[in-house]
C-alpha cells in the first residue's frame, strides 16, 4: 500500500473516505485498521486516557468512571472504561486507563 492512501468505507446511510494514519504490515490490517475506525465513529464515541500514578488492581474494563480536574464537560461525562493496562517498570506498578463515553450522553 502507498504510505498516503485512503479507504472508503460505506455504512446504510453515509460513505467515508478514511486516511491511513498509521502504517500497516498488509492491505488486509490496514483494511480491519480503518475498519474498527470507522465503527467507532459510528457509535458517535468520545475517548479520554489518564496514566495513574499509583497501580489500581481493582479497575477493569466496563466500569464506570467520573473525573474531576479537567474542563467541566469532561467532569460531567459518566465514562466507562473501554481498557485498563497495568504496567510494573523501574519506577513502580501504574495503571493506564483508555475511557469511552457515547457523544449522545455528553450534556450540554
Amino acid at each position: 500500500m502507498k504510505e498516503h492512501e485512503h479507504i472508503s468505507l460505506r455504512s446504510e446511510s453515509s460513505r467515508l473516505a478514511l486516511p491511513i494514519s498509521r502504517r500497516y504490515a498488509t492491505e488486509a490490517s490496514a483494511l480491519q485498521g480503518t475498519k474498527a475506525t470507522w465503527e467507532k465513529i459510528q457509535r458517535g464515541v468520545a475517548e479520554f486516557s489518564i496514566q495513574l500514578a499509583t497501580g489500581r488492581p481493582e479497575l477493569f474494563p466496563e466500569l464506570p468512571a467520573k473525573v474531576s480536574s479537567f474542563k467541566p464537560i469532561i467532569d460531567a461525562c459518566d465514562w466507562i472504561g473501554s481498557e485498563v493496562t497495568r504496567r510494573v517498570r523501574d519506577g513502580g506498578y501504574t495503571t493506564a486507563l483508555e475511557m469511552e463515553v457515547r457523544l449522545e450522553d455528553v450534556p450540554g
